[in-house]
């Protein structure tokens, strides 16, 4: 009787925490069916042969990842001045939807039929051509639709959650423990380890909180805290650079073939002409006569610095000065990411200023944004300096006979950390609130 009653308020207790899980499975699920299971109706357009495999979510995401960074990109370089941040909330939101919409209709109008082909017109496979990229806009909806049902009923991120099983390289790691490689394995779990407890390192300074602090009372207590930002920054910048240099090589691919932009045939086959161009750069080895064509290359490149030191013995210098390049391009992108849109150190001062809260006795100044300013480039230059480190090592270990890619591996576990303390935050508001 009294394990019962033990059991119900447990139960009661947990209650909504367990039906938040529950709905994060749920929409887990039926991503995972439309992406591996349910198949692409390619049964409604004629003479298209290029859908036969493919699944309902094959496009994945990935348009609705790039739509919200181009958008987040435009808002955070935008003063909008005193517009009401809510009204902007909603506007974003909105704007992405529309934009997202837009983007899936425009990727059905590129994926019909075989450009390459004579067999397709314009004026006579309208109506296929429509439906396709109607299909696509409501493929992109229905995932949608699957996100904001996680994001309201569910235990975390919708989003960062179908990011986690995107970018988890499961055959790869399948393929270690068929082979049973279970040295690379150990190793695997030993950096992985080891990364996690890098990104929990974090930045603290003593501050001390009154909302009355500019008064010269004795009587008034001041509460001392201390401030910290975590090292636990997104892969997202990292991801996105390989979206935005692909996208402005397929564009100035299309220019220098004087694509027809009014023109459906003359779009199809530039646009299948660019893409083909494109696969050929990833999948070629760097070059060492062209810059761009080795930068390019390098960038897609699973293994990176698992050749670099060949290419130092071989003197391919064009190569080196491309990984050189591509190692500042990366830096700077993720600078730019944290400081414009993770961490703005103009509103963390300002709501230092709104809170009484001050650092080393000074109230909330410029001193206070500069200090901030100082600690956030520290910190971002130490988490490029890690993930260069890290991934020179994982390089030299996993792609000599594998093709583990860094990126896809611990950008899942940077991910599955974000989503891990978004379920403890989750659990520690149900069991307040209860």
């Amino acid at each position: 009787m009294v394990k019962t009653r033990k059991n119900i308020k447990f139960w009661q207790r947990h209650s909504r925490f367990f039906f938040a899980c529950l709905c994060s499975l749920i929409g887990l699920t039926f991503y995972l069916l439309g992406k591996y299971v349910v198949p692409f109706p390619d049964q409604w357009f004629v003479s298209d042969q290029t859908f036969g495999t493919k699944k309902l979510f094959f496009l994945g995401i990935g348009i609705h990842m790039t739509v919200s960074w181009i958008l987040g990109f435009f808002f955070t370089f935008t003063e909008f001045g005193k517009f009401n941040r809510e009204k902007l909330q909603k506007w974003k939101f909105w704007i992405t939807k529309i934009l997202v919409i837009i983007a899936s209709m425009i990727m059905g109008l590129l994926r019909y039929d075989n450009p390459m082909s004579n067999e397709t017109i314009f004026s006579k496979n309208l109506l296929n051509i429509c439906l396709l990229a109607l299909t696509f806009a409501i493929v992109s909806c229905i995932i949608d639709l699957i996100v904001q049902f996680m994001n309201r009923y569910g235990i975390c991120n919708g989003f960062n959650l179908l990011l986690f099983s995107e970018f988890l390289p499961v055959t790869w790691f399948r393929t270690l423990w068929q082979e049973e490689q279970w040295t690379l394995i150990l190793l695997l779990f030993l950096l992985t380890t080891l990364f996690v407890w890098f990104t929990s390192l974090k930045w603290e300074v003593p501050v001390e909180s009154n909302s009355l602090h500019f008064a010269d009372n004795p009587v008034i207590k001041k509460s001392p805290s201390k401030f910290g930002i975590k090292m636990n920054f997104s892969f997202m910048p990292f991801f996105q650079l390989n979206s935005l240099l692909s996208f402005f090589f397929i564009f100035r691919t299309m220019i220098k073939n004087n694509t027809r932009w009014t023109n459906y045939k003359s779009l199809s086959i530039n646009n299948q002409v660019a893409q083909t161009n494109w696969m050929e750069i990833k999948n070629s080895p760097p070059s060492n006569n062209s810059f761009g064509k080795a930068f390019l290359s390098l960038n897609e490149k699973p293994g990176v610095f698992a050749e670099a030191i060949s290419w130092f013995k071989e003197k391919k210098w064009i190569i080196l000065g491309a990984l050189l390049f591509l190692i500042l391009v990366r830096y700077l992108i993720s600078w730019i990411f944290i400081r414009k849109s993770q961490l703005k150190t103009k509103e963390i001062a300002k709501s230092f200023r709104q809170q009484g809260i001050y650092i080393n006795n000074i109230p909330p100044n410029r001193y206070t944004r500069q200090l901030l300013k100082r600690a956030i480039n520290k910190l971002i230059f130490y988490w490029n300096m890690m993930v260069l480190i890290f991934n020179i090592i994982f390089d030299q270990i996993f792609n000599k006979n594998y093709v583990g890619s860094f990126f896809n591996w611990f950008g899942s576990v940077n991910i599955a950390v974000g989503l891990i303390q978004q379920i403890q935050t989750k659990f520690k508001y149900i069991q307040i609130n209860n």
